[in-house]
């Protein structure tokens, strides 16, 4: 490739004619950050290219996906915040190849990419790099300027450092590349004592990437620009000479003391006491364990919100300046003047900030988790009448769904009151792992009826999927023939959406009007749950009739009480035979 009218390295005499043979191979030869070598190569190449370069183009509805040219490959696309550039390798912006012009075949790595990029960014939060790296319009310090320097100096010396021994069949190579190192020393050296518009060309590409990595705005004529060019040009003249000594097999050695070992352990010894005088918020680090380990949404927004209580009350956010002290003050408030009660304290706000910093503290951020031992103590509470439903409360309940619906009603909410409590009553399940069920998660499995409980339909808390016969009750009744025909949803209409969170859905929704609806016939007692009662209803039914712990744990998605039991797999035959021990239930219909 030849760019005609591009400037040389200068008018330098000591640069010898053939040093370099063409700008692009300048480009290579001087830059050694890779990353920005490759941007400023791409700068040329339009410059000089134009409209025969392949550009870019964002894909509409689509945050960070662009596509090269039309129909060609898709990228994912993201500038890097200064803060998280040192994860990236000093790079401005990711960009990934999806490896794929189908828009449909990319979405989904575009979306693990999206996700990936998002944890790093909150790890990065923790971590932060030294203040300088964040600081915008500002004029570095000399010892600003010395690190920066040296950090680029290591990044060269590190991509160059290899064997260059004189070898047979290489030694013209070898002679070539020394010509171009001592061309690059004689450059430098003439450079150095000069004005700011005698510097080289390569020096001050880098001091335009240096000051864009770091955010720096320093004016071409001021006195700190002049520092930093004089400072590349040593730069570049001691990685020269220690690169000779690498072709001939020399100890490598030192000449400027600003590049020694002593130098470069005071920057590292700077870096540590920096970071370690920088904030760590807790809700930076609540971030990054929400990124790593997705709790339900519910949970995380919960938590988030109990937090924000507890870092107002202890007026500090910097998670290494907590004391115990200013845990049990907090639980102590929450105690005596909030009023909560002692489980609501345990396992909701203590708990947030417990699982916060004890992830903290297995991600080596944190040395110790000030709350590990801070509870709020509390009396066994009084449990007068049993948390399921009784044998009366569920005939009531399950005899009013052959009643007329309510006047008005949805059909979608008329088919929940008709079949949604014969379907907790025959499988413990949870209220919204039913009423978010789809007519594809009813099917004939080894000749069993089944539904299937999945996160795919929406929130399962365990986030596992599993499988529960239908009781023949239900299928004598006619549920499998209720829903032939049917698609999507079974129990409400997504075409009635009217918002947009993760937690407000309709299932949700459904769960609530079957609750009021289960006060409004009947069942009024406040110390049973109209909804949850099933769920304890179902194991006392399961105890009576004997059925395996195992099995019955395994069809209500709880956790086993064993490692040896998770072991395995339960067929569907297995959990036909259990939900079939479960007696049917008389019912009185009114007529």
């Amino acid at each position: 490739v030849n760019l005609p009218g591009f400037p040389y390295a200068g008018s330098n005499p000591a640069l010898s004619t053939n040093s370099f043979a063409t700008p692009l191979q300048m480009l290579d030869f001087c830059v050694y950050l890779p990353h920005e070598g490759q941007n400023l190569l791409q700068k040329l190449l339009q410059i000089f290219m134009g409209r025969r370069m392949s550009t870019m183009r964002k894909v509409p509805g689509y945050k960070y996906l662009y596509q090269r040219g039309k129909g060609g490959t898709l990228y994912f696309r993201r500038s890097v915040p200064p803060y998280a550039r040192h994860l990236f390798g000093g790079r401005l912006e990711l960009e990934k190849s999806l490896d794929t012009t189908v828009l449909a075949e990319a979405r989904f790595k575009w979306s693990e990419l999206a996700a990936e990029f998002d944890t790093i960014l909150k790890r990065a939060k923790l971590q932060p790099v030294a203040p300088d790296a964040l600081r915008q319009n500002s004029a570095p310090s000399i010892i600003e300027l010395e690190e920066a320097v040296r950090e680029f100096f290591a990044a060269r010396r590190a991509r160059s450092s290899f064997e260059r021994l004189v070898v047979p069949g290489m030694a013209e190579q070898a002679k070539r590349t020394e010509a171009d190192l001592r061309a690059v020393v004689g450059d430098s050296e003439y450079q150095i004592p000069a004005t700011v518009e005698g510097s080289s060309l390569a020096a001050e590409w880098i001091a335009e990437t240096l000051m864009e990595k770091h955010g720096w705005q320093l004016d071409e004529q001021s006195p700190s620009y002049g520092r930093l060019l004089n400072l590349l040009e040593r730069s570049r003249i001691e990685a020269a000479r220690q690169e000779i000594a690498e072709i001939h097999g020399k100890p490598i050695i030192t000449t400027d003391p600003i590049f020694s070992d002593d130098e470069f352990a005071k920057d590292e010894q700077r870096r540590g006491e920096e970071q370690k005088s920088a904030p760590l918020n807790v809700l930076d680090i609540f971030d990054a364990y929400i990124a790593e380990r997705k709790p339900r949404t519910k949970t995380a927004d919960t938590w988030r919100a109990q937090l924000e209580k507890f870092l107002k009350f202890a007026k500090n956010i910097d998670a290494r300046q907590l004391k115990q002290a200013d845990v049990i003050r907090w639980k102590d408030h929450l105690v005596s003047e909030q009023k909560l009660n002692p489980n609501t304290i345990n396992d909701g706000y203590l708990a947030a900030l417990k699982t916060t910093l004890n992830w903290a503290v297995g991600n080596g951020i944190l040395e110790n988790n000030v709350a590990e031992c801070v509870r709020a103590r509390s009396q066994p509470k009084q449990v007068v009448r049993e948390l399921g439903l009784t044998d009366d409360e569920a005939r009531l309940i399950l005899t009013r769904t052959f009643m007329p619906p309510p006047p008005r009603l949805s059909s979608e909410r008329a088919f929940a009151l008709r079949w949604v409590p014969w379907l907790c009553a025959f499988s413990g399940a949870r209220v919204n792992e039913i009423t978010q069920m789809r007519a594809e998660d009813i099917s004939l499995v080894n000749g069993i009826w089944t539904m299937t409980i999945t996160p795919e339909a929406g929130s399962v808390k365990t986030n596992k999927r599993r499988i529960v016969p239908i009781h023949p009750q239900l299928i004598e009744q006619g549920f499998v023939e209720a829903i032939r025909g049917k698609t999507g949803p079974l129990f409400y209409d997504p075409a009635r959406k009217l918002k947009d969170t993760a937690e407000v859905t309709q299932a949700s929704k459904t769960g609530e009007f079957l609750a009021k609806w289960v006060r409004d016939i009947g069942v009024t007692d406040k110390r049973v749950q109209p909804n949850h009662g099933w769920r304890h209803r179902f194991k006392t039914v399961a105890r009576r009739v004997g059925m395996d712990a195992e099995v019955r744990d395994t069809i209500q998605g709880h956790r086993h009480r064993t490692e040896g039991e998770a072991y395995g797999d339960t067929d569907v035959e297995v959990l036909n035979k259990a939900i079939c021990m479960l007696p049917s239930i008389s019912i009185d219909l009114i007529h």
